[in-house]
């Protein structure tokens, strides 16, 4: 009876912490992902010189003004 409870507390404290620290990296990745997302879509503008958001190509061919989405 004793060894039923024991491992009974080990698996509440365990699946507790699980679901704690879940939580907070969920939390953490969504507050990172934030962060990294403008610098994603810069890193992406400099390398193709395609607009991120509207896929189309930001320099005319005759002209290098940059042109409006």
């Amino acid at each position: 009876m004793i060894y039923r409870l024991c491992i009974i507390g080990i698996l509440i404290i365990f699946l507790t912490g699980y679901a704690i620290g879940r939580r907070i990296g969920m939390k953490e990745g969504f507050k990172r992902g934030i962060a990294y997302a403008p610098l994603e879509f810069k890193r992406k503008y400099f390398k193709k010189n395609v607009c991120p958001i509207c896929s189309k190509n930001k320099f005319e061919k005759t002209n290098t003004n940059l042109k409006n989405c």
